[in-house]
């Protein structure tokens, strides 16, 4: 499938239900809300703290589903359904996510301290930012290898496997899965954490939340798993 013809389906998938849409905003807007609570070391501080997680990997786990039911063949955005299977399976995305963004602060600040004691040792310095940059590309393409590989959990972690993804989809494809997830990460996950992130109105963090975020959620998820239906079908 071009790309030109896999934005359109994503999109067109993206606005062919508005039932997904409407309740990925108010898991976003919930925790946009719960973000804010101050009382932390109260009951109610740790029932919100709970609760919060507990949404945070519904979200992750739809993500997934999304990704998985796309390579299956699905061409319609998938029902919510059992929210505890759900809660696991983005317990364990999010867990995968952690794994590959420590391990790429980890050796990204290696570097930064080798290159803050002594400019010589830049051979080190480079070997050490190429590592941290890979382990960092090759996170975009672990959930897609993960839902190619019948969900077994240990192949978000085969490095080679997601390498040979990589291989078989093209360095345009890649380069577009790597831009995907960055989106996702730095603009989608951010402004759920961070509620204000968009300080010059209240009421428009309410509408990216709401509205903006859910169709960006459902157009990128559904375009990553179009990348890796690819891979298996051609």
């Amino acid at each position: 499938m071009k790309f030109r013809s896999q934005i359109y389906d994503a999109l067109k998938y993206t606005l062919r239900d508005w039932k997904p849409i409407i309740l990925l905003g108010l898991i976003l807007c919930i925790l946009s809300v719960l973000n804010n609570v101050n009382e932390v070391e109260t009951i109610i501080g740790i029932a919100v703290l709970i609760l919060t997680i507990a949404l945070l990997f519904l979200e992750e786990g739809y993500r997934y589903k999304i990704i998985k039911e796309t390579i299956n063949g699905n061409n319609n955005p998938p029902s919510f359904g059992n929210m505890k299977e759900l809660i696991i399976e983005g317990l364990l995305e999010s867990f995968t996510i952690t794994v590959y963004f420590t391990a790429t602060y980890i050796f990204i600040s290696s570097a930064n301290k080798i290159n803050l004691i002594s400019h010589v040792q830049y051979i080190h310095w480079f070997i050490l930012v190429i590592i941290s940059m890979a382990i960092y590309f090759l996170s975009f393409g672990a959930v897609i290898n993960k839902a190619l590989h019948d969900d077994k959990f240990i192949s978000a972690f085969n490095l080679i496997e997601i390498g040979r993804l990589y291989l078989k989809i093209g360095l345009k494809r890649t380069i577009l899965l790597i831009i995907i997830g960055t989106v996702s990460i730095n603009f989608i996950i951010t402004s759920v954490i961070e509620l204000g992130i968009y300080d010059f109105a209240q009421y428009l963090d309410f509408i990216i939340n709401f509205i903006v975020n859910p169709i960006l959620i459902l157009f990128l998820t559904r375009l990553s798993g179009l990348i890796g239906k690819e891979v298996t079908y051609g």
